[in-house]
This record gives C-alpha cells, sequence and structure tokens, in this order.
C-alpha cells in the first residue's frame, strides 16, 4: 500500500477570524470559487452531516469521495473522516491573529481507489505535484473569489 499524503499547513490571512470562517462556511459558492470542483453537495457545514465532492486533477483522472463531519465548532474547527477514491482524517482550524487570522489545514489521506493506488506507489511525484497544484490554486482561488481582498500574508507558516 502506497504511503499517505500528509499535508499540514498553515496560512495567515489579512481578514479576521469570523470573516474568514464566514466564507469558508459559504458552501454553495464553493463550486464558483473553484472550477476544478466539480462535484459538490453539501446541506450544511454542521457536525453529523456528509459532504460528497467530485475533484478534476490536473492530471488524467478524477477523485470522487465523501467527507463526513464529525466536529463542526462555528467559529473556529471542521474535524472530518474522508472515505471514497481517498480516505483518511482531515481537519480546518481557524485562529484569531491579531487584526488577521490563520487557517490551519491538516489531512492525512491515503489512496483507495485501485489504479491511483498504484499509481501513488510508481508515480508518486506525479500525484504530489498534482496535489500540491490544486492546493496551491485552491487557495489563490479563495483569496481572490471568496475573500475579495488580495493574497493571505504568507504563503505557508
Amino acid at each position: 500500500m502506497a504511503a499517505p499524503f500528509v499535508y499540514d499547513q498553515t496560512f495567515a490571512f489579512d481578514v479576521c477570524a469570523n470573516t474568514l470562517w464566514n466564507a469558508v462556511t459559504d458552501t454553495g459558492r464553493y463550486q464558483q470559487w473553484w472550477p476544478w470542483l466539480v462535484g459538490f453537495d453539501l446541506s450544511a457545514l454542521v457536525t453529523g452531516e456528509r459532504a460528497w465532492c467530485e475533484i478534476q486533477a490536473p492530471l488524467p483522472y478524477r477523485l470522487r469521495f465523501e467527507v463526513d463531519l464529525q466536529k463542526v465548532t462555528a467559529p473556529r474547527t471542521i474535524q472530518g473522516h474522508v472515505v471514497g477514491d481517498i480516505e483518511g482524517p482531515a481537519a480546518f482550524t481557524v485562529t484569531p491573529d491579531g487584526a488577521g487570522s490563520r487557517a490551519q489545514l491538516a489531512w492525512e489521506l491515503r489512496v483507495t481507489r485501485r489504479l491511483l493506488a498504484g499509481l501513488a506507489t510508481i508515480a508518486r511525484p506525479a500525484l504530489l505535484w498534482g496535489h500540491d497544484y490544486i492546493v496551491e490554486v485552491g487557495l489563490r482561488q479563495f483569496v481572490t473569489r471568496a475573500l475579495d481582498n488580495g493574497a493571505p500574508t504568507s504563503q505557508a507558516m
């Protein structure tokens, strides 16, 4: 079995924590912000709900998965468990930082779809590139489309 894709980064934003949280919880606009999110369904960002997602990777494959929202504590934390083509825990945490805020994204996801799991073993650098590309582009798209006020104060902490 291929090693999991582990991600843990913190980003600083020039908006207060409540403004950042309000943008993140505007799930009805996710597909407007992120065109690579080709399928998405979530009735509410609350504990016990399940989000369905389909992502068009920059390589010729799509990821389909669901996120069980195990704990949502407004306006600070979302903890979930991903199941589908990828599987594992994921978390999002917002903290105030002076007049701005910080957001930590963390996950440890294993590829479960047979074909992609094989690729994750032999072509891991390509899949890592695709993962990192989606995260980097997604952050820029979120800032410019959801926050309307420019880049985070720094890429990663």
